[in-house]
């Protein structure tokens, strides 16, 4: 059988049947399993594969062998070398053919351990394996992972420090890594789907960022590189303070009553009366006579909710007149009604529905007196500053 003939088959022994009497161009098989050969980076339980979609040059070798056979090419004549080189070209263009699929990459990428199972599909140039009577088998099989180093594997959320401070929904996330392994707080770098305007409830996602070569370097393996938390523990702005003890905010603003009575309406001091007497103050008393209890309305999840907490007190100061008029005479006792205004803003409660208050006020109960002449009076004009709060009395 004349070589050029086998050569143009790309059948079995072309070459090495130079010098052998007998060859037959036999099928020859190929199993996808022995030309599949990817590279593998990183460490056990953070591989990457990497090179694996197609033939790399030792299989293209293999192939080659399998097709064409062990050549010495140095006994071939100048006829046969040209012949020898043809049926090369055309075993590479047969290997380079082959393109192997690996499924379920994209999800696992980066995340390959020992002993993971791969399933592989494989695609080639079926017609011209089936003219050069090539069998080629294999062509859906299972790789198993191998040969990656072992690490040193962390979870950097272990001791990792999450917490939120604040009022819903205006709170905001900490994260502390203080207490996490050295790797930890030297080459990674955490950050939240959402660091501000947070409420109760709320989930948020902490993301883990670092150096893949820097870990395999240190031979670390990262076992979890995001976590979802909820929110929790924030106080609470209060749409209703149903239910909820304010005696020691109102024990404040009576204390702060007492104050500003002492101060503006001292007994013995000189005042007028609404109209007009003078009269030399020898008692003063007080009572709660309104309470409310203010929210704002909002008008989108990103404004800033506020409310306040309304005592108004009636105050009665009494003396005898020292210089009369047309309604009183010297010596008689005139009386005059003030009104103490008490408030105070931005009240939150803890998850038990105790009273907090924000931080945002190093004096947050503030207290007047009004020179309105009714209560009906000091109440309308109150509302008419306030029109974008809903005002609740409270009883």
């Amino acid at each position: 059988m004349k070589i050029s003939k086998l050569i143009a088959l790309l059948s079995v022994s072309v070459i090495a049947a130079v010098s052998l009497p007998g060859c037959q161009p036999n099928q020859k098989t190929i199993s996808c399993k022995d030309i599949f050969s990817p590279e593998l980076e990183g460490l056990d339980g953070s591989g990457r594969i990497l090179n694996y979609t197609r033939i790399n040059s030792k299989n293209e070798e293999k192939i080659e062998k399998i097709l064409i056979g062990n050549v010495d090419t140095s006994k071939l004549n100048s006829s046969q070398s040209n012949e020898y080189y043809d049926a090369k070209r055309k075993a590479d263009k047969f290997a380079n053919s082959f393109s192997f699929t690996i499924d379920d990459y994209s999800e696992k990428e980066g995340n390959y351990q020992n002993g993971d199972e791969i399933n592989v599909t494989v695609n080639y140039n079926e017609e011209y394996a089936e003219l050069m009577n090539i069998n080629v088998k294999d062509t859906n099989f299972v790789y198993k992972v191998s040969n990656l180093t072992e690490g040193t594997k962390i979870n950097p959320f272990e001791k990792l420090k999450v917490t939120y401070e604040g009022a819903s929904p205006n709170g905001s996330v900490t994260i502390d890594d203080s207490e996490c392994p050295e790797f930890v707080k030297n080459h990674i770098s955490f950050s939240s789907s959402k660091s501000r305007n947070l409420k109760n409830g709320e989930s948020i996602k902490i993301s883990a960022s670092y150096s893949l070569s820097r870990a395999n370097s240190e031979e670390v393996i990262i076992t979890e590189k995001e976590k979802d938390y909820t929110v929790s523990g924030l106080s609470e702005y209060p749409t209703s303070i149903e239910g909820v003890d304010m005696s020691e905010i109102e024990s404040q603003m009576e204390q702060m009553l007492k104050e500003a009575i002492e101060l503006n309406y001292p007994k013995g001091s000189s005042t007028y009366t609404d109209d007009s007497a003078q009269i030399t103050i020898s008692s003063t008393s007080y009572k709660n006579v309104k309470k409310y209890f203010f929210n704002k309305k909002l008008v989108d999840e990103y404004a800033t909710p506020s409310n306040s907490y309304v005592c108004i007190y009636e105050v009665t100061i009494t003396g005898p007149a020292t210089y009369g008029n047309s309604k009183l005479k010297k010596g008689q006792t005139g009386t005059l009604k003030k009104y103490y205004i008490a408030q105070t803003d931005d009240i939150t409660l803890d998850n038990d529905k105790n009273v907090l208050l924000t931080e945002n006020y190093s004096e947050p109960i503030s207290g007047s007196f009004s020179y309105k002449k009714s209560l009906d009076e000091l109440i309308e004009n109150y509302k008419s500053y306030n029109d974008d709060y809903t005002m609740t009395e409270i009883n």
